[in-house]
């Protein structure tokens, strides 16, 4: 997304945990949107009933994010075509309405992964790198904000000096390398009402329960919330909109 005067706020939440319910009654409150990625038959965490999934479809954006949450990297030919294309068929059949967003587990993908995530039919997917204010120049590569939760400060400079995240180590400068995850959130978001562009916090909702993390969540979607001239979209309808307006290069 080109630098532009528009502020726009969407959020995602990964794997499909039970506790996104209570994600979602947070976000009706504060009138915002998000993305629900799912993982059908993670092996690693409880997943929604079909019910509950269904219902959920209904006021925000279902994703895939793979069948079984596996390392999409390790997977060839049918293997990884039933990962991706599967997730997004089976999560079809419960809601209804086509998936258009996929969502790499735990970030993890290369160029292979991504080209069979394009051939899957989906029109973006959702990566893990962080503390950018845009969605980055590849639809299929869609990079964050912030990971909505405490990360140590040396984790958060590794992740980003593995992945070549020169912008998001000059953010984390300015913002003195920052452990609270609230302030650095909110700061993120004071920057893009200057500059324009886009802030998207990620999350888990296991993780912000595990942590009991809710009132720090409810201090962050606060801050965001009921601005004016601040549109707030799914993940899909972002990156459909930037599509649509040319604005993804």
């Amino acid at each position: 997304m080109d630098k532009t005067s528009q502020v726009i706020v969407t959020t995602s939440w990964d794997d499909g945990h039970p506790m996104d319910l209570k994600v979602a009654d947070l976000l009706s409150e504060f009138d915002m949107q998000g993305t629900f990625y799912v993982a059908s038959n993670n092996r690693e965490r409880a997943v929604m009933g079909t019910p509950d999934i269904l219902a959920l479809s209904n006021y925000f954006e279902i994703g895939a994010h793979s069948m079984t949450h596996p390392d999409l990297r390790r997977l060839n030919g049918q293997d990884l075509e039933n990962e991706i294309g599967g997730s997004k068929s089976e999560l079809e059949g419960v809601i209804g309405t086509p998936v258009h967003m996929f969502c790499y587990p735990k970030g993890k993908h290369n160029r292979r992964v991504r080209d069979a995530v394009v051939n899957a039919g989906f029109i973006g997917a959702r990566t893990t790198r962080e503390f950018f204010l845009n969605t980055g120049p590849d639809p299929w590569q869609m990079v964050t904000t912030i990971m909505g939760g405490p990360l140590p400060r040396f984790i958060r400079l590794r992740h980003e000096m593995i992945t070549g995240n020169w912008q998001g180590l000059k953010v984390l400068g300015r913002r003195g390398f920052s452990t609270s995850w609230v302030e650095l959130a909110c700061a993120l978001f004071e920057e893009v009402l200057k500059t324009g562009g886009v802030w998207h916090m990620w999350s888990h909702s296991w993780q912000i329960d595990e942590l009991n993390l809710w009132d720090d969540l409810k201090v962050v979607l606060d801050t965001v919330a009921h601005r004016e001239g601040v549109s707030y979209r799914t993940n899909g309808q972002l990156i459909g909109e930037l599509a649509k307006n040319h604005t993804i290069d």
